[in-house]
């Protein structure tokens, strides 16, 4: 975590896909903002595994996937680490070969999205979020962290409210936190606009 620029990275599992847990953390010292995790199950949250558990489930999916390269899930879940433990490479590497043998998936797809953004490339980024977006057109975590991406990577604030705004249409509900209503985000950035 030393490494990630100004952004938190929270996870999530695949039945908490409407719970975002993004949010704008402020505008003290620079704009922070979190990243919603939008992986299928079998995400392991930081915190729930002990470390020797950790590389042996590593080791034992990577075994699985050379054992079986056409292995989706194993595949899927050794993204899920990596997207967990801050190895954004390799994470793009399972993820994309999820996507490759397992077809296309968007809570998948968001996540490689998230991934190469961490990595420092936030076109692709864009790119990977919309082909999500494409897959599936009211996928909130997709639009979520294209926003974000636009808003903080690409300093475009107005192009990231618009597509906060489109997923308003298809969601006026639309949450990005227990405690913040997408609308309080939008009207967050607004104000902010200038600083």
């Amino acid at each position: 975590m030393a490494e990630k620029k100004d952004q938190i990275i929270l996870t999530r599992s695949a039945a908490m896909i409407f719970a975002v847990i993004i949010f704008a953390l402020g505008f003290i010292g620079g704009a922070g903002t979190a990243v919603f995790k939008a992986g299928p199950s079998g995400t392991t949250a930081p915190g729930q595994v002990q470390e020797g558990d950790l590389a042996a489930m590593t080791a034992a999916l990577v075994s699985r996937v050379e054992a079986d390269p056409a292995d989706t899930a194993a595949w899927t879940k050794l993204g899920n680490i990596y997207y967990d433990t801050d190895q954004y490479k390799k994470a793009i590497h399972a993820y994309s070969k999820a996507l490759e043998t397992g077809g296309e998936n968007p809570a998948v797809i968001t996540d490689l999205g998230v991934m190469y953004r961490m990595a420092g490339q936030p076109g692709m980024a864009i790119k990977t979020f919309d082909r999500a977006l494409a897959q599936d057109p009211a996928f909130q975590p997709a639009f979520i962290n294209k926003g974000i991406v636009l808003a903080n990577d690409m300093n475009n604030r107005d192009k990231a409210i618009q597509v906060w705004e489109e997923l308003l249409k298809i969601n006026p509900l639309a949450m990005v936190s227990k405690d913040q209503t997408l609308e309080e985000m939008i009207t967050h950035y607004r104000d902010h606009a200038d600083k």
